[in-house]
């Protein structure tokens, strides 16, 4: 079966770009995450940039909330940034913010952004403890 997303390196940014081509489901968020966090380590960066406009979240609070522990035992920490872009209008948004807040439970940094310029920026932007998040 064809992965249902793509993962760039962006050299001049030091992050990888990871855009996403369906909703993702459980077992495909958990291999998406394994070769994510894998190709980061090999280029030796710590910011993710997940493009998931114009898609639902498939997901139920309780897997949302199994997330950071996965992440976590993969060696997910604080030195890392995951900026995802969404659409802020859309009726799960809430599932986002309720990851953000999950993620920064186990000292994992995460935005939301609507545009990928910010975004950028923010993944790029060197600083080194995870901040409470603001929604």
């Amino acid at each position: 079966m064809k992965p249902e997303w793509t993962i760039d390196y962006l050299k001049e940014n030091n992050i990888l770009f990871v855009k996403t081509s369906a909703p993702l489901k459980w077992e495909q968020i958990k291999q998406l995450s394994e070769k994510a966090y894998s190709i980061s380590r090999d280029k030796g960066s710590r910011g993710v940039l997940i493009d998931y406009r114009g898609m639902d979240i498939q997901l139920s609070v309780l897997e949302i909330d199994k997330i950071p522990d996965m992440v976590k035992k993969m060696g997910a920490g604080p030195e890392d940034k995951v900026a995802v872009l969404y659409n802020a209008s859309s009726p799960k948004i809430g599932l986002l913010n309720f990851l953000q807040n999950a993620l920064y439970l186990k000292a994992i940094r995460m935005k939301i952004f609507p545009e990928p310029e910010k975004a950028i920026a923010w993944l790029s932007y060197d600083d080194s403890s995870p901040k409470k998040p603001t929604s």
